[in-house]
């Protein structure tokens, strides 16, 4: 706003200096003083004057070739433009600026929005927000386009404001198919996610499909439109062999609402390439080309129910990825051994007590949970992938869960570590019941953690864990009453009741494939 009002500063002045020289209206010989018309009066000696006036006209500085007339109408049209210049100016400097805007016409503030000026932006935001929209199909049109423009120009930064008027013409339904489709495809994020290594004779390969919401952020919040998209495996498999098959040729759905605040919620699907034939069947150390075709399929309401819907495939992509084969005996995810830097990661973990239903259930059920730990990791350096044991008092210990987190991270997140244990097996149920029964009667355990890369091998996105041993001594044993089962984990608990640990295994500093 401030860059108009100089604009029209910098123009009015200079008109005003044109208009107050005039413009030419006679060209001769004339008095400089009264501007009398000079023709035929006698110049040729220091003594001649002019008959008007009687000033001295013998020298030529003392006469003018030209006279000119003030243009009145541009005086007065420049001391306007000076006048709303430096109004303008005044408002921008009070934070008055949006009342300017807010007379200015719907053409005027979709040019200065095309012309690049932020303040016309806001109120273009502002008048697409309202019900009914004010502006004709045709400007609607111009802005929409506009918006999908900035939303498929990856190089600048996404502004929301772009994002919520997308939002608010989507809502009021102004958006033809074409443009939804367009809308809702560059504002999703796909990312396939396959490991770099395979193990030789593998028959398949472990794949993620993430879903994130980028650009299509809004300012505000909204209820969910109906709108949901889904992903559809199409094809995929070593290349230059036959289609692979897929154990979920479905793909996932989630849902699409708009308009939306920025968040960093993301989705996932995990899945599998199968090879065909003796899988990958290489020499180790060569590599493997692998692809990966999927469909992005639109599902809209087709009543006002929602109960039919129309399908719309708005996207296809494809990836092609290579893997090194390596030997079976390999792993995939290697351990790297680092003192230092285990631990540090001791350091960022911690557990809360041990919790256990205070009367277990009869039969015994996975949910809610016979026992759960709530854990923390603070800023985490490094992935750990880690199996989770508890030591009872006679020595004895027991396998009860698994921790994974990926590292490194910023801030804290927390999880919970739940018991599994096969309900069908009827041995192992009254086996849990009866450590469960111990634990309540000992009131504390050993928690102790140690590595084990193979169980990340299922997160394709893991490249490396961290090799440590880290004991939790002593943890208390608390139950919870059978009316708040449901909330095993206790993340409101202060934080001086988490509880740290102590790395138990210090190795040399190298590495292992």
């Amino acid at each position: 706003m401030i860059l108009v009002g100089i604009v029209l500063c910098i123009v009015g002045l200079l008109l005003l200096g044109a208009s107050l020289r005039g413009r030419v209206i006679s060209r001769g010989q004339y008095c400089k003083g009264c501007k009398f018309d000079l023709e035929g009066s006698p110049r040729d000696s220091a003594n001649d004057r002019c008959p008007e006036c009687g000033s001295p006209i013998y020298t030529e500085s003392q006469r003018v070739g030209v006279r000119r007339n003030k243009m009145k109408l541009g005086i007065a049209a420049s001391v306007l433009m000076l006048l709303v210049g430096v109004s303008t100016i005044g408002f921008w400097a009070s934070g008055n600026s949006k009342i300017i805007y807010g007379m200015l016409p719907d053409p005027l503030i979709i040019s200065l929005v095309d012309s690049g000026i932020d303040g016309a932006l806001d109120e273009l935001v502002l008048r697409c927000s309202r019900v009914p929209n004010p502006m004709s199909d045709e400007q609607v049109i111009h802005v929409l386009d506009a918006a999908l423009a900035h939303q498929a120009d990856e190089t600048s930064t996404w502004d929301v404001r772009w994002g919520e008027m997308l939002s608010q013409i989507f809502t009021a339904g102004q958006m033809s198919d074409t443009h939804i489709q367009t809308y809702i495809y560059q504002g999703i994020n796909m990312d396939v996610v396959i490991r770099e290594r395979v193990h030789q004779n593998a028959s398949s390969v472990v794949t993620e499909i993430v879903f994130s919401q980028g650009r299509i952020h809004a300012i505000n919040s909204g209820g969910n439109t109906g709108y949901s998209t889904r992903v559809k495996i199409t094809a995929g498999g070593i290349v230059g062999e036959p289609v692979s098959s897929f154990p979920y040729p479905s793909g996932f759905t989630f849902g699409v609402r708009i308009p939306r605040q920025y968040s960093n919620t993301t989705g996932s699907s995990m899945g599998e390439i199968q090879a065909t034939g003796d899988g990958f069947s290489g020499e180790i150390g060569s590599m493997a080309k692998i692809y990966l075709e999927y469909d992005i399929i639109l599902e809209r309401p087709v009543d006002g129910d929602g109960n039919e819907r129309a399908e719309i495939v708005i996207g296809h992509d494809r990836v092609d990825h290579e893997m090194m084969i390596i030997d079976p005996n390999d792993p995939l995810v290697p351990t790297i051994h680092d003192p230092e830097l285990a631990q540090r990661v001791t350091q960022a973990l911690f557990i809360m007590p041990i919790r256990i239903q205070e009367h277990l259930p009869d039969p015994l059920t996975s949910w809610p949970p016979v026992m759960a730990i709530s854990t923390q990791a603070n800023e985490l350096p490094e992935t750990i992938a880690m199996r989770v044991y508890l030591r009872l008092d006679d020595g004895k210990e027991i396998l009860i869960s698994r921790w994974i987190a990926k590292g490194p991270s910023t801030g804290s997140v927390g999880s919970g570590l739940q018991w599994h244990f096969d309900l069908h097996d009827e041995e192992q149920v009254e086996r849990v019941r009866a450590i469960a029964i111990k634990l309540i009667e000992q009131g504390h355990a050993d928690v102790i953690l140690r590595t084990d890369a193979s169980i990340a091998e299922s997160s394709p996105d893991i490249v490396r864990v961290i090799d440590l041993e880290i004991l939790f001594e002593d943890v208390k044993v608390e139950t919870v009453p059978d009316d708040q089962t449901k909330s095993m984990w206790g993340s409101s608990w202060p934080s001086d009741d988490w509880i740290s640990g102590i790395m138990l295994n210090e190795t040399d500093e190298t590495e292992s494939d």
